[in-house]
């Protein structure tokens, strides 16, 4: 009778660009018989080995050819190969404390099952190793009490994927432990080793001068043994590091809540704690600056103390790369994203959980400059130097455009859910749009142009950037760069889980962001990994990057990453870190692109008939200066010259017209929207006649054009120009209407 049928379901929501991991306990425990003979298929215990003997099971010598680590010196242990059928408690292979035992998960919903006698007042210590070898296994691992119907622990992902379960077991018996694959959908070998933990902790040690000296390294077992049991102990730093202190208890199956704190060298001041790391235990790191004798202070969250609530707490440096360590640029963000950098030096930051849009300086002082536009998600600067805020607001996608000073318009609206943004070097605008897997491309001046289809890629998209070379790059599917080649993403690189924001310095080197490992990498222009991890201190995904730009608007080597705050303790939660920035090889490479200021900012306006003339400039142009109309088109009579800029002509019509100017010079460029009003002079119907009959200056030459314009646009003024004005001020039709009434009488 199988006593678990399900011992976890892992699955990731994704939505929004956000990450969720969720994680699903689903346990079904069934009676079955607790005698002797339906576990035991072993009773003798394992032959004695002579000093110096080894014996190596196949299944380990595939752990090793996996990946696993080298047998650097032979293994002075028995190792037992488990014993088909083993599926259910009945079948369960008898092991004894001591045994290392390898298996193999297969086919998919297996459940092996071992028996074990235990002596009262053991400590349990059972610990697999599978995925951490390579093996393509991801097992998870149970306790079951000597009932064999009272699960007592369950644990996954202790040593990354794999488990580890310690247990006090106070009354003598044989208990069954067994091993699966999370979520019935992994096969692969393991091995396990169930030994009798004991506990490294010294009481009394409740105080800073009663600590138990540790060493880097260490993996000390203790116990909070009552409610007011606090465990402290001493650790010397002989340099400057980033220190990793890491409480396992709950996901090995014991109780205790944690929380964990790390003291100064005086033994009072707190430098960071944390409760629920991901769950119930706890974590720390943090960049210790200066050598000296530290103190690390555990208990229960809750108050609670018993023989059960057991722990480890493992000690040691985390490898860090150049750009460590990280500091504090900005905080009190509460789920920053988004980032675009101006040319004053100021950082705008999209606050996903205010949805707002905030403005950074360069010492890291905030301000709101925009709320009430909906659900904000990222940002980018145009070429005009405005900010367009990609947001979900009544139940459609918008992109905002924001003055500096706040005023807001609507750059366009988007079909569905629009995403993350970037400009292009010739300042056109990309945006993803997750509901129609496509990226939308606009002009600089909002007009829909194309759409890339990225529907093959797996979703959401996290980051959109530019390299130097001008090739759009994105990631995507959670572990994936892409580089759009030919209309066609291409992967160029695949990394650890998960990636997120990317970055390009002027050299086409890649930074990349991985949040759930709370990291960034460094590649350079062809996609070589150079460092990983380039920077390790004080980051927490989500993560985006951007370089920043100095108040002359020059880039600069200064790579901020917005922490949105997994795995991080105030002030780093919601927070913007800077990276070291000597460890930076160069300054980033510019997103979007400086328009040149044309004038005049708007067009004058013309009259029907007149003769009309602007010349359209752009300030301090690097050279000549191509004129061209790139949207829509100018009212009927105007023309704009190529060279020198000068939009003149007769306008023809009157009306309103708009139309969009691009100017060109060099590598830059200039872009503007014109609303050009065309009005209709005013001509009174007997000046009109006068003209026609020929009485000197009773009309302009303008004003008999637009007579003609108006009229039959033969070339000059005659009856059929007077009869349209007087039809046009309803005077023909009132003479016609008394000359009716008068042949009426």
């Amino acid at each position: 009778m199988v006593l678990l049928q399900h011992l976890i379901d892992l699955s990731i929501w994704k939505t929004a660009g956000r990450i969720f991991a969720c994680v699903v306990l689903a346990t079904i425990v069934r009676s079955a018989p607790a005698t002797a003979q339906h576990w035991s298929t072993r009773t003798e215990p394992p032959p004695s080995l002579q000093e110096g003997e080894a014996l190596f099971s196949g299944s380990y010598e595939f752990l090793a050819n996996r990946g696993g680590p080298p047998l650097a010196q032979p293994l002075l242990f028995a190792v037992i190969s488990e014993s088909e059928p083993n599926d259910q408690v009945t079948q369960a292979n008898f092991i004894a404390l001591g045994d290392t035992v390898s298996g193999t998960v297969d086919p998919l919903g297996d459940i092996d099952y071992f028996s074990l006698d235990i002596t009262a007042g053991t400590i349990l210590d059972f610990d697999v190793d599978a995925a951490s070898a390579g093996t393509g296994l991801n097992p998870i691992i149970a306790l079951v009490d000597t009932d064999s119907t009272i699960i007592l622990g369950i644990s996954d992902d202790v040593d990354g994927l794999d488990p580890r379960i310690l247990y006090p077991l106070a009354t003598a018996g044989r208990y069954i432990i067994g091993v699966a694959g999370a979520g019935n959908n992994s096969t692969g070998a393991y091995i396990f080793r169930v030994s009798s933990g004991a506990l490294t902790e010294v009481e009394p040690n409740d105080t800073p001068t009663e600590a138990n000296l540790v060493v880097l390294g260490d993996t000390a077992i203790g116990v909070i043994s009552q409610s007011s049991d606090v465990d402290v102990f001493a650790l010397d730093m002989a340099q400057p590091a980033l220190l990793e202190l890491d409480v396992d208890a709950a996901v090995m199956g014991t109780p205790i809540n944690s929380f964990l704190r790390l003291l100064d060298v005086d033994g009072t001041t707190e430098l960071v704690s944390n409760d629920n790391f991901g769950g119930a235990d706890s974590r720390i790191e943090y960049f210790v600056t200066a050598p000296g004798r530290y103190f690390i202070e555990i208990g229960d969250a809750n108050g609670i103390g018993s023989s059960a609530h057991l722990y480890t707490i493992r000690s040691d440096t985390i490898q860090t790369g150049s750009g460590d360590p990280s500091s504090l640029f900005a905080t009190g963000l509460g789920a920053p994203w988004g980032m675009a950098a101006d040319g004053s030096g100021n950082l705008w930051v999209t606050d996903r959980l205010q949805d707002r849009l905030v403005r950074v300086d360069q010492s890291g002082g905030l301000a709101t400059i925009a709320f009430d536009i909906g659900a904000v998600l990222d940002v980018a600067l145009d070429g005009f130097g405005n900010l367009l805020v990609t947001s979900f607001i009544s139940s459609r996608g918008r992109i905002w455009r924001i003055t500096p000073d706040g005023s807001r318009s609507i750059f366009s609206d988007v079909p569905t859910f629009p995403g993350v943004i970037t400009v292009g070097s010739d300042g056109d605008v990309w945006v993803a749009d997750a509901n129609d897997q496509v990226i939308r491309r606009f002009s600089p001046l909002g007009t829909p142009k194309d759409s890339l289809d990225v529907s093959s890629i797996d979703f959401p998209i996290f980051d959109l950037a530019f390299s130097p070379a001008g090739d759009l790059h994105l990631t995507a599917g959670l572990d994936v760069v892409y580089r759009v080649a030919g209309g066609v993403p291409e992967v160029v690189l695949t990394t650890d889980f998960v990636v997120e924001g990317i970055a390009f310095d002027r050299d086409g080197s890649l930074y990349v962001a991985n949040g759930f490992r709370r990291k960034l990498l460094y590649f350079d222009s062809n996609y070589q990994l150079i460092e990983d991890p380039f920077t390790r201190s004080n980051l927490g995904g989500p993560i985006n990057i951007v370089f920043g730009r100095d108040a002359t608007g020059a880039m600069t080597s200064r790579l901020l990453a917005a922490n949105i705050g997994f795995g991080l303790q105030p002030p780093f939660v919601g927070a913007i870190v800077v990276v070291n920035e000597a460890g930076v090889p160069a300054p980033g490479h510019r997103v979007g692109v400086d328009f040149l200021v044309m004038s005049p900012e708007q067009l004058p306006n013309a009259s029907v008939g007149f003769t009309y003339e602007v010349t359209l400039a752009a300030a301090n142009p690097p050279g000549p200066v191509s004129w061209t109309v790139i949207e829509r088109a100018l009212p009927a009579g105007l023309t704009l010259d190529e060279a020198t800029g000068v939009l003149a002509g007769i306008p023809e019509s009157a009306g309103v017209f708009g139309f969009d100017v691009k100017g060109v010079s060099g590598n830059r460029l200039a872009f503007a929207r014109y609303l050009l009003t065309v009005e209709n002079p005013s001509v009174a119907v007997n000046i009109a006649v006068d003209a026609l009959l020929g009485v000197p200056g009773a009309l302009t030459p303008e004003l008999e054009r637009f007579l003609d314009l108006r009229g039959n646009q033969n070339g000059f003024l005659d009856v059929g120009d007077l009869r349209a004005l007087m039809r046009e001020q309803n005077v023909l039709q009132a003479s016609r209407v008394r000359s009716e009434g008068a042949e009426s009488r």
